[in-house]
């Protein structure tokens, strides 16, 4: 009865493929003018991004501008990361590291492997250390501010 698991995640890879290709041509809505000279900005096609969803891995098309003043030159080339700070998303940052606080590096990754039914590069040994080292740091040192107070 049902779908597999492996079946379940693909289905949601191609519906996240399609809401996410509509969800990138409202990235960066469409700026009219030169954040640098002020002058009109021209379309000037897309930029491919890497975009990391819980289960899947997509490829994001998102409008880029340039200058229409010769003397410019001022070009965007927004990313996923530039704009939001991250291609992951939140959700899989927190399984990552979730995982990386309980489990070795390696046992997290193959434990994302496991609930992925497939690898991805995204959920390597070293970017699980890289995330939950970053997370540690800030909660480091929002720690640290917390014992200075008190």
């Amino acid at each position: 009865m049902g779908l597999r698991h492996q079946e379940q995640i693909s289905l949601l890879e191609k519906v996240q493929n399609s809401l996410l290709a509509e969800q990138s041509t409202l990235i960066e809505a469409d700026p009219e003018y030169c954040p640098k000279c002020g002058k009109k900005l021209k379309k000037n096609g897309t930029n491919s991004s890497k975009f990391h969803a819980v289960f899947s891995d997509h490829k994001l098309r998102i409008r880029k501008h340039h200058c229409t003043n010769p003397d410019c030159h001022w070009s965007s080339s927004p990313s996923v990361k530039s704009v939001f700070g991250s291609a992951i998303h939140p959700d899989l940052a927190k399984l990552q590291c979730d995982q990386g606080a309980v489990f070795s590096y390696r046992e997290a990754q193959q434990n994302l492997e496991k609930l992925n039914c497939k690898s991805r590069a995204i959920n390597n040994h070293t970017q699980i250390k890289r995330l939950t080292d970053k997370v540690g740091s800030v909660l480091s040192q929002q720690n640290l501010g917390f014992c200075r107070k008190n």
